[in-house]
């Protein structure tokens, strides 16, 4: 490995730099770190406004549970799958700075 197209570094690959790690100019690293932030939520899943919040909760613990079934984990691992999820009250979140990104940078060729 040369370079790591990610957000932030992969714990075995820690002497392996970030693409942000190279850019020269601040707007290149907000503009490469606005292209990998997508990685941090590569499959989101999301509910209709107004669900009941029943309903939420119930899919909530359905997805948590899902991630810690021991079935589906092996499963994963069988297939040499990576699962890192991403919860949603917390833990591994988008920057919020990405969201804060000007519009003359998101607009860049």
């Amino acid at each position: 490995m040369v370079l790591q197209l990610a957000a932030k570094k992969i714990d075995e690959l820690s002497h392996v730099p970030l693409i942000t790690d190279l850019a020269e100019t601040d707007n290149q690293k907000t503009a490469l770190k606005l292209i990998v932030s997508r990685q941090t939520m590569a499959r989101p899943y999301v509910a209709p406004p107004g669900i009941p919040a029943d309903r939420l909760a119930a899919l909530r613990a359905a997805f948590e549970a899902t991630m810690k079934d021991p079935a589906f984990l092996a499963e994963a691992k069988k297939q040499d799958l990576e699962v890192l999820p991403v919860f949603w009250r917390g833990g591994r979140r988008a920057d919020p700075d990405v969201y804060a990104t000007p519009a003359e940078i998101v607009k860049l060729d």
